[in-house]
This record gives C-alpha cells, structure tokens and sequence, in this order.
C-alpha cells in the first residue's frame, strides 16, 4: 500500500470535529429559541399583571359592594325627605 493511497489520518478527526461543531450550534440555536420564548412569557406576566389588579374578582366584589351601600344611601335620604 503506498502512503499516497491511504486515507488521510485526520480525516475522521476532522468529520468528528465538524460534527462536534454543528451540535454545539444546534444547542446554542436551541437555548435562544428558549431564551426569546422566556423572554416572551414574562413579557406576558408582566402585562396580566397590570391587568388582573382591575380584573380580580375582589376588586369587582369591592366595587359592586360599594355602589350598592351608594344606592342604599341615596334611598334612605330619599325615604327620609318624603316622610
């Protein structure tokens, strides 16, 4: 066999270091697709947040429990200056 025939000894080092380098990107494309998608969710927290103060069904209950003492205000007066 003449050196010149023989495949080169570097050749699978070289394919193992081409491969080595394609799954090290893979995983680095993996991680910022995770990253943007966290990054998106707590985008979305933070704006439920703000809207969830006003929307949380104690608030409303508040609201509703304080419009109905306003009512029974106004017809009380209304009850005592007719009698």
């Amino acid at each position: 066999m003449f050196p010149s025939d023989a495949p080169p000894a570097t050749s699978l080092d070289e394919r193992k270091f081409e491969q080595d380098i394609a799954v090290k990107a893979r995983e680095l494309a993996l991680k910022e697709r995770e990253i943007t998608a966290r990054e998106r969710e707590v985008a979305a927290k933070e704006t439920e947040l703000g809207h969830s103060r006003w929307l949380n069904p104690t608030v409303i209950g508040l609201f509703a429990a304080a419009l109905g003492l306003i009512g029974s205000v106004v017809v009380a007066r209304v009850n005592n200056q007719n009698s």
